[in-house]
C-alpha cells in the first residue's frame, strides 16, 4: 500500500495528498480467516505514513 499511495501521490504532484482506506472485514463466505490478522497489520502500518486514515470495520462471522 505504501507503494501504491506514494505512487499516487507523485502522479498528482502532490505530497501530502489524504489516503483514506477500508480494514478489509472478515467475512463467513472467506476460507483465509487465519490470514486475517496479517493483512491488517499490513493495513495498520500504512497508518505511519502522513495524511492517511482507516476505518475499521467489522462483521458478524456465524
Amino acid at each position: 500500500m505504501k507503494t501504491l499511495l506514494t505512487g499516487w501521490r507523485q502522479a498528482w504532484g502532490n505530497n501530502d495528498l489524504p489516503f483514506l482506506f477500508v480494514q478489509v472485514a472478515l467475512s463467513k463466505y472467506n476460507d483465509d480467516v487465519e490470514m486475517a490478522p496479517y493483512l491488517w497489520e499490513a493495513q495498520t502500518a500504512t497508518l505511519a505514513l502522513t495524511n492517511t486514515g482507516m476505518l475499521v470495520t467489522h462483521d458478524i462471522i456465524s
